[in-house]
């Protein structure tokens, strides 16, 4: 989903309204404009049929836990709006708390919720500086990176122990986490 193009759209969906219904004050149009923007974002974000049995698979396994950073009334609409809460054992939207990753804090009430330890758990993220950073920040068992761009390298201090390109190769890497025995 192309974010840029859908809020592109918005903006000039608010700006036509705004010529057929007259003059209008440039806060007022920007508040229009947010709500479109923020409205169409939200309806267009989803989990793929083979996300959702992923981790209706995964749930049958291990415990599960979304850890969102952001404000969080907004990252709580995002959550809502994927109805995605019944794959996880906990949800924890880190702008409810005084610290938000990569910070140890919001990973340990995290391990505290799932009643777990850090070494027992497998940091999964999109981010190096938040999700893999804060992953090795609380000592978790391993970091998962999931990287979608083709053809970049890892050049920054931060390195995860596993890259994938989709979250749908992360069996194999459990798997591999399984079979290893190593400390």
């Amino acid at each position: 989903m192309n974010y840029d193009k859908v809020y592109g759209c918005n903006v000039m969906k608010s700006v036509k309204s705004q010529e057929t219904i007259g003059s209008c004050s440039i806060s007022d149009l920007a508040s229009q404009c947010y709500y479109l923007w923020k409205n169409s974002r939200l309806e267009n974000l989803c989990l793929t049929p083979e996300v959702c049995d992923l981790l209706m698979q995964l749930r049958s396994k291990y415990k599960l836990l979304l850890l969102t950073n952001g404000e969080a009334q907004t990252q709580r609409e995002k959550v809502e709006a994927v109805n995605c809460e019944e794959f996880f054992d906990a949800v924890v939207i880190a702008g409810d708390h005084a610290e938000q990753k990569p910070f140890p804090s919001i990973f340990q009430l995290c391990f505290n919720k799932l009643e777990v330890e850090a070494w027992d758990c497998v940091m999964v993220g999109d981010s190096l500086d938040t999700d893999v950073q804060g992953g090795f920040n609380a000592g978790v068992r391993a970091t998962v990176w999931i990287h979608r761009a083709e053809g970049s390298v890892l050049d920054g201090p931060v390195k995860p122990d596993y890259t994938i390109p989709t979250v749908l190769d992360l069996p194999r890497i459990l798997a591999q986490l399984q079979n290893c025995t190593c400390e």
